[in-house]
């Protein structure tokens, strides 16, 4: 994953007319923040996203990505990083790297897995959801569906 591929999210939006607002680049000192807070060294993906823009809020199908400071651990380790129609958080689980080098990302109530890198996340999942209202905090086709 390179700058530009996250900087599509943004024209993505722009060309859909789809209402956002997105932060800033990530000031250093908030990289710096989060890795204390985590107590481990982040993986490389999330310091790339938090370059070209810390935070996002979509506002047609509630979708927001924190700002690095609004950032929480949590019980297990868990990173709550985004937040999915006002109710889903969803989490990095910092105990441990998975397959990708990559941190996995939970629904913080279920431990479901929603991906397992945030590349993937930000490419596909989060449009599942804004563009296509797929409920992506859950297994596609449970009774909560």
């Amino acid at each position: 994953m390179k700058p530009e591929d996250v900087a599509t999210v943004i024209s993505r939006l722009d060309g859909n007319n789809i209402p956002f607002e997105s932060g800033p680049p990530c000031p250093p000192a908030d990289l710096i923040g989060l890795e204390q807070l985590a107590g481990k060294s982040l993986p490389d993906q999330i310091p790339l996203v938090l370059s070209v823009f810390n935070g996002l809020k979509i506002h047609t199908r509630k979708l927001e990505i924190m700002p690095a400071r609004e950032w929480q651990l949590r019980p297990n380790e868990a990173l709550r990083f985004a937040l999915i129609a006002e109710r889903h958080e969803l989490v990095f689980d910092t105990r441990q790297r998975n397959q990708a080098d990559q941190w996995t990302i939970l629904n913080a109530h279920t431990g479901y897995v929603v991906t397992v890198t945030l590349a993937s996340f930000i490419a596909n999942k989060m449009w599942d959801w804004v563009e296509k209202g797929r409920p992506i905090w859950e297994k596609a086709g449970s009774p909560n569906a």
